[in-house]
This record gives C-alpha cells, structure tokens and sequence, in this order.
C-alpha cells in the first residue's frame, strides 16, 4: 500500500487529519493504548473485508506470505532475524509465555526491578524472587553499579539459574533504562535476561538487538509503532503502520520532534505547576516526560481513579501515578501533538486539583483521610 501525497507537518494539522480523536481531546498519553492512525484503521477494515470474502482461503492459504513480511519488516526495524521475531497479543502475553516455558527448579532465581513475577514464586518448584530497588532521582551509572553490586553478591548456585526481567522503559515514572548494560552484567555472570520493551518500538531509537543480544525481549507494537490494537490485525498490521511512519518522515525525524516536544513541554508543565521534572538532565527521557503534581496527598488507588475520572471529564489525559513520596504525572509527546498542548494540559491539571483541595465532591471515588492507603496505584500503563 502506498500514501499518496505529502505527510502532514507533526502537530495538530496531523492530529485531525490522521487520527480519530474526537474534536478538542488532549491527548498526552500514548504508553498505556497508543493510537491508531487513520490509514492504518483503514487498510485493517479493507483486510477484514477480505478475509470475511473467503475465511478458509485466507487462513488456510493466504495470510502467511503476509505474516512473514509483517515479520521482516518488524524485525529489520530492531536490528533482528526474521526467524527470530513472532508476532504476539501484547508485551505481558510475551513475557508470561517467556517465563512459563523455563523449566524452573527448586532453588532458582528470578529477579526483578520492581514487585512483578510474584505469581512465579507463589507456585511449585517456587524460585526465590530477588528485587533490586530502582526509585528516583537516580542516575544511570548508578543504576549499572547497582545491579553490578547485585550480581557481584547474588551468584547462580551450581546446576540453576538465574533469570532478570528488565524494563527497557519504565511506565512509571516513564524513564528509559540502560538495560543494554544491564543485559552485558547478565551475559557476564551467566543470568538469562529477559527484556520487557513494552516502550520501546516506535520511541526507543537505534534498537539494535544484533549488538545487544538479550535472551528474549518484547515490546508492544500498538503502543508508539502506530499498529492497530487488534490481535486479529496483529499478524499484518505492523507492515501498514511501519509504512505509514516511513510516509511521515520516518523514524529519525519522529523521534527528533517527540523528544524535543517532551522535553520542552516538561519545562513549560513544572514552570506552572512551580514543581520539577523527574529528569531534569534528560538522561532517562524519550517521548515521556514525568512532571511533579503540586498536590500532596498520601498514595491511594481511590485518588489514582478520582484524577483519571476528571482528567477524562475534562476531554484530556495525561497519567497520574504515585511515586518515592509524590505525585507525578507522565505526560507523551507524539507526532500529533504541540506544545499548546502541554500548557493546556496544565491548566486542567490545577483545575483539578484545586477543586480536591477546596470543594471535594462527595462519591465512590473521591479520596477521603479514612480511604486506604497503597504503596503503589497502578492502572492499566
């Protein structure tokens, strides 16, 4: 399929010409759903057509000529064999097939940066679950003597073995990982590394799986690649999206235009808001950018809620979440936005939270002193 014509300028020209968002909805939060551009849409409604016109010719004779180029196309676009890529539901279908299919013994271990792989260790043979504490500010060359302390002091027993779940990109706070390093201690202490990208594709430049060499690494494709959130699709939406991001300019200039838009919307969001960004080097930053919330109230899953649910009235979104004593939002640059965007997002933000400050409304999900408090509210990222 071809484009015909000139792409859009990045911004809101491309916003209401190639996406479907209804008119004056704010949209700063790409990492939890993405979005799916409107010839992308389009060639899947044509491709469902097709399929409906003869189910048995399509499955049976048709679709994997297209899968396998689906496939190339994703796999030369992360430095990898087509053999080596498959196409799956989403990063966590991935990761969880990764790790059921390790033949896991007594006496394994399985690490982790975070509170994830607990259901590994709640079943038999139950591999110990080690964590290594990841909390900002921090800075990378400490993140890499951490977890080289780590793996200095927690060496593989003789006959097991270790395996590592790495973010590649941190939902939240959204903040890029040196897990090329990390991966380079894992091969050197003999841990099998595996890569949760879910961030990745489509906003991580010059992924080059060749030269990393991780053992397994996933990454969600509808997220920042522009593919269509669909698993029937998922076998050949990749192909139309990588070609729509080629039309657009490509990767390069994507990538130029999301980092900058973060980076200068984040300083615009803390000047209003009188806090600070999470990255102020802009070490950790791609095309997400996490700004303090001046509202400090405890941690609570009924205040996650309440801020999605106003932010949502409001015709806007950006992701609240809770972290090393604060709240934060993460708010994503994408090619259809401008940095108006961010000044307005602002706005509904102290909108918001001056009307919890000031006059609470009263219902199920207004946060109350008396509501429960968790160490971490998460929500679909």
């Amino acid at each position: 399929m071809t484009f015909p014509g000139p792409p859009p300028p990045f911004g809101h020209i491309t916003r209401d010409r190639e996406f479907a968002f209804k008119p004056g909805f704010i949209n700063l939060n790409c990492g939890s759903f993405g979005a799916t551009p409107r010839k992308v849409t389009a060639y899947v409604d044509r491709l469902t057509e097709e399929i409906e016109q003869s189910p048995d010719y399509f499955h049976r004779l048709n679709y994997q000529e297209r899968l396998i180029e689906a496939r190339a196309r994703v796999a030369s676009h992360v430095g990898a064999a087509t053999d080596e890529i498959v196409l799956v539901m989403n990063t966590t279908t991935g990761v969880n097939t990764v790790l059921r299919n390790i033949l896991w013994q007594s006496g394994d271990t399985i690490v982790t940066f975070d509170k994830l792989a607990q259901y590994l260790s709640d079943i038999n043979p139950r591999p110990t679950r080690k964590i290594v504490p990841l909390l900002f500010p921090t800075t990378t060359k400490d993140i890499i003597a951490n977890f080289q302390a780590f793996a200095n002091a927690n060496p593989t027993p003789p006959g097991k073995k270790t395996v590592v779940v790495i973010d590649s990109i941190v939902s939240n706070p959204g903040a890029l990982l040196p897990w090329k390093e990390l991966v380079t201690i894992c091969k050197s202490k003999g841990f099998l590394s595996v890569i949760d990208a879910a961030h990745s594709i489509g906003q991580e430049p010059n992924i080059n799986l060749r030269v990393a060499q991780p053992d397994f690494w996933v990454s969600a494709c509808y997220k920042w690649f522009s593919t269509k959130r669909s698993v029937a699709a998922l076998l050949l939406k990749a192909h139309e999206a990588s070609k729509f991001r080629q039309w657009m300019g490509g990767e390069l200039a994507i990538d130029r235009y999301c980092h900058d838009l973060a980076l200068r919307g984040g300083v615009v969001l803390k000047n209003k808001f009188g806090t600070e960004v999470l990255d102020p080097n802009g070490e950790f930053t791609l095309h997400m950018v996490n700004v303090k919330l001046p509202y400090y109230g405890p941690s609570s899953s009924v205040t996650s809620r309440w801020f999605q649910e106003k932010l949502i009235e409001n015709n806007a979104f950006s992701v609240p979440f809770y972290h090393n004593g604060f709240w934060w939002t993460r708010v994503s640059a994408q090619i259809w936005n401008e940095l108006s965007d961010f000044e307005r997002i602002g706005d509904i933000w102290l909108k918001i939270i001056n009307e919890l400050k000031t006059h609470p409304p009263r219902g199920p999900h207004v946060p109350q002193p008396s509501d429960p408090v968790f160490e971490d509210p998460e929500h679909p990222i």
